[in-house]
């Protein structure tokens, strides 16, 4: 049964324990704006001496014997408080006050207390953040914002968490010891519910039941707990490729996906439509399969490179009509440009579905069916000229015909 508990990040923060953010959750997704009100209400509660409210914490205990937590609702909270807790150690050294930016330290790192050498960050942040933060929680960080770590490359993750601990360097500058002490009160009061559940399948069902609010992020974060619990292979390594096609537009791609196979979809019932979808195909590694073959063409249309992807995608898909004859893809190639060009990409679950029922009718290397496939995406083209360039409408834009029932 859960049991909820009032708690403090006080408490949390003593427990000597790794929280851990799975793979399964998004990455860190706070902004200023964000880290902003919260400051905003701590600084308010310091004032007063009262304990903020921070909501409600879910952890899954069930490795709780290795002295880890698992964070199941709470990750982007305690994140934000974690790099406050940063700046307030770099600030109280900056002010020389190195009892409090050794008692802040123990906060952000955990001891071993028989050797009293550091286990690590007590937060195993997301991975979209990792190793950054791995690098700022360490009592050595020379506070300038790494572009390696080790000899990995972590540009992208410096770039994702260096605007919320800026902000919080130049909101907390003019801080005394006085002010940064009742700040640290003010944190460690702060008051939260605590859930603790005990096991993976629990944590996965409530971080969709919490998390199922529709916005543009938590789609695919939902889909990628739900491709989790069903336990498909290797799924991290397959769904972090799948982001990576889709180049920052994961919604878009996941809606024109359901549309190339069901039809149209709003975005509030995408998630819902895609578990329906899956359970049909008969498993969720069949629709992992489904949605990186989808990515590998969406990747393709979208680059403006050469009309040398074109033909290595059709290569792949076995469509040796169009990949051995240089005026079929690079026709193809300028077509899909055109469209590029006039700002068109709801074409794309078309031209998808069109492809598919090429490859999968036997036709894929018919010099007949090629061509059918040519003249389609010209069309498409012709049809955009004329919409967009003469008609000036913008793209993914199409006039309803009036009077027309």
């Amino acid at each position: 049964m859960i049991q909820p508990r009032p708690t403090t990040i006080g408490e949390i923060l003593t427990l000597s324990k790794q929280f851990i953010v799975p793979p399964y959750q998004r990455g860190y997704a706070w902004e200023p704006t964000e880290a902003g009100e919260f400051l905003d209400d701590l600084e308010t509660e310091s004032q007063f001496g009262r304990g903020l409210f921070l909501g409600t914490l879910i952890f899954n205990v069930s490795e709780d014997a290795h002295a880890k937590i698992t964070i199941v609702d709470g990750q982007q909270r305690l994140t934000t408080i974690f790099l406050l807790l940063i700046a307030c150690r770099v600030l109280a050294r900056r002010l020389k006050a190195d009892g409090i930016a050794q008692e802040t330290q123990k906060r952000i790192t955990a001891t071993d207390p028989t050797t009293a050498k550091s286990r690590g960050p007590l937060l195993v942040a997301s991975k979209s953040i990792s190793d950054v933060f791995g690098a700022m929680a360490d009592s050595d960080w020379d506070g300038v914002m790494p572009s390696k770590v080790g000899n990995k490359s972590v540009k992208r993750q410096s770039k994702r968490i260096r605007p919320v601990y800026e902000f919080f360097q130049r909101k907390t500058g003019d801080y005394d010891e006085e002010k940064l002490s009742k700040l640290l009160d003010s944190i460690y009061k702060t008051r939260a519910i605590r859930i603790d559940i005990d096991g993976d399948e629990e944590a996965f069902s409530i971080f969709e039941r919490t998390n199922a609010r529709g916005t543009d992020l938590e789609v695919s974060d939902l889909l990628k707990n739900y491709l989790y619990q069903q336990m498909v292979p290797d799924v991290g390594d397959k769904w972090n490729e799948i982001l990576a096609n889709s180049d920052g537009t994961v919604l878009k791609m996941l809606k024109y996906f359901y549309v190339s196979k069901k039809g149209y979809v709003n975005k509030s019932n995408l998630y819902p439509l895609l578990k329906a979808y899956c359970k049909k195909l008969g498993g969720a590694d069949k629709l992992v399969e489904e949605l990186h073959q989808f990515s590998i063409f969406y990747s393709v249309v979208r680059r403006d490179d050469s009309a040398k992807p074109v033909k290595d995608y059709f290569d792949s898909k076995g469509c040796k009509a169009i990949g051995s004859d240089a005026d079929k893809y690079h026709r193809i190639h300028l077509a899909l440009q055109a469209l590029r060009l006039f700002k068109v990409s709801q074409t794309y679950p078309v031209i998808y579905a069109a492809i598919t029922s090429l490859t999968e009718s036997g036709n894929s290397s018919s010099p007949s069916a090629s061509k059918l496939l040519i003249r389609l995406l010209e069309a498409m083209e012709k049809y955009h000229f004329i919409n967009n360039a003469v008609c000036d409408r913008v793209g993914n834009e199409v006039e309803f015909l009036r009077g027309v029932q």
